[in-house]
């Protein structure tokens, strides 16, 4: 990661590849009788023993902190990404205690700070975010799956974001926006930032 960040790693071998691996399998949608049954190609990667993906959290109290597992937990059988109505995207928590040097880099005050979540200043804020950044723009889009918001499926309103590894002069503090669109309650999307300090 250090290596990285100073722009100093080497990419002559894939710094990727003991991961995991990606596959490719075909699947069937079938829409009804009448209609053609349509293949489709659904890319799933594997993590190898010992990787996964990685949470950072922060928890104000013991209470925040069982509904947080509790939230995680209920969301590791329903699954994450994409088919998830075919079995994918499921998972098994595991909980451990924050890396040092990680935590170090996330307090690091710097001349620059990368971002390692999307994140989207409050309105107030975007004029001094702006300045001195680089930056690439994220759609965040999805569907709401809960009966308690509409009879059917309905689709988020889209949000743009700050896309993970942009880089600011300025820091922000981000919210918490209301997606919902013509639904009976709010739903909400995390856009507040996880930066890193960049060393120059």
């Amino acid at each position: 990661m250090s290596d990285f960040l100073r722009g100093k790693m080497s990419f002559e071998e894939d710094p990727m590849e003991k991961f995991g691996v990606f596959a490719q399998q075909t699947m069937a949608a079938v829409r009804s009788e009448k209609e053609e049954t349509q293949p489709f190609r659904v890319g799933t990667y594997y993590f190898h023993e010992g990787n996964g993906l990685y949470l950072i959290a922060a928890c104000a109290g013991r209470e925040e902190k069982m509904m947080f597992e509790e939230l995680l937990d209920s969301l590791s059988l329903t699954g994450i990404g994409g088919k998830k109505s075919g079995g994918l995207g499921k998972f098994t928590p595991k909980y451990g205690r924050t890396n040092k040097v990680l935590e170090r880099m996330l307090r690091e005050e710097s001349g620059i700070s990368m971002l390692i979540s999307c994140a989207l200043p409050k309105e107030e804020e975007l004029k001094q975010a702006l300045e001195g950044a680089s930056y690439l723009l994220q759609k965040r889009s999805g569907f709401i799956a809960l009966d308690t918001y509409a009879d059917e499926q309905r689709k988020k309103r889209d949000l743009y974001v700050f896309a993970v590894g942009s880089c600011f002069a300025n820091r922000f503090e981000g919210d918490v926006y209301d997606v919902s669109e013509n639904g009976r309650h709010a739903v909400f999307r995390y856009a507040k930032p996880l930066f890193l300090g960049v060393s120059i």
